[in-house]
């Protein structure tokens, strides 16, 4: 996992996510809500049109790798549309523009699902009752969550994520870096997402991303591996006196390419680099 960077450009977030849309989206939820109050339905109806056109730009964000496990989405899957705070839980976020990321569908179905551990008190849901007024739900239309044009609004949704502080990181709020060391075993040809030592705390994020996001599941060690030996082949090219200037340079420019944000498991390489 890296730190991703969301665009706020007007040019690069559909219509869904911005007024009226956003408000009339917001609206429905808000009457559903009521009516499930009210014992009129069981659960709201969650439109994944809504938030499908979302998908383009996510993966420029992500550079077409999950958000979680940074394996290559474009060579396997599609990805999905991945709810960051599950809308099974956070109704009122569901077609909320910053919850959204793409990651891998293992990463997200088989893994995630509707798991998000919190350290603290979770977000307040909407005030919404049986007999809330139709001018109460007007009043809260619209505010559920930030507008993405809004980089104020948008930095007050951040501080609640911190004071929430979610146990699964999110990379465009948290930095994996700060959280996630890797250790290679040469024996089992593995790579093995480990607690940062710098970072006492960074265990329990990391067991969450173990429990929750399967980032230490089999197959990823073993792909994580092979990129890494391939990256500790590079590096001891280099301590290599006999080598020419043309050779190192290219040796050199390989290495940063493997760190590159668009490069699969630039976060294990970037922890390497300076440790080999």
């Amino acid at each position: 996992m890296i730190s991703l960077t969301r665009n706020r450009n007007d040019s690069a977030i559909h219509a869904n996510f911005k007024d009226p849309k956003k408000t009339q989206f917001e609206r429905g939820l808000l009457e559903d809500q009521r009516r499930i109050c009210r014992h009129e339905i069981e659960k709201h109806d969650f439109q994944s049109e809504r938030w499908k056109p979302s998908k383009d730009q996510l993966k420029v964000e992500t550079n077409d790798k999950c958000a979680y496990c940074e394996a290559p989405t474009s060579l396997v899957a599609y990805g999905d549309v991945e709810h960051y705070r599950p809308k099974s839980i956070y109704w009122w976020l569901a077609y909320n523009y910053d919850n959204y990321l793409v990651s891998c569908q293992l990463c997200n179905q088989k893994f995630k699902k509707a798991k998000f551990p919190v350290r603290n008190n979770r977000l307040r849901a909407p005030r919404v009752a049986r007999n809330s007024t139709d001018a109460h739900l007007d009043n809260l239309a619209g505010t559920l969550g930030p507008d993405p044009l809004d980089s104020t609004a948008a930095d007050t949704f951040r501080q609640l994520h911190e004071a929430e502080r979610p146990l699964l990181l999110n990379p465009y709020w948290d930095r994996p870096e700060n959280f996630y060391a890797w250790r290679a075993d040469d024996t089992l040809e593995e790579v093995e997402l480990v607690p940062l030592p710098a970072n006492p705390d960074s265990v329990n994020f990391v067991q969450a991303a173990h429990d929750d996001y399967g980032l230490n599941r089999q197959e990823l060690q073993n792909e994580r591996y092979k990129v890494y030996a391939a990256f500790r082949t590079f590096k001891q090219v280099l301590n290599d006196p006999g080598i020419s200037a043309a050779t190192r340079q290219l040796v050199q420019n390989q290495i940063v390419r493997m760190m590159a944000d668009d490069a699969p498991f630039a976060g294990m390489i970037r922890y390497f680099n300076p440790r080999l």
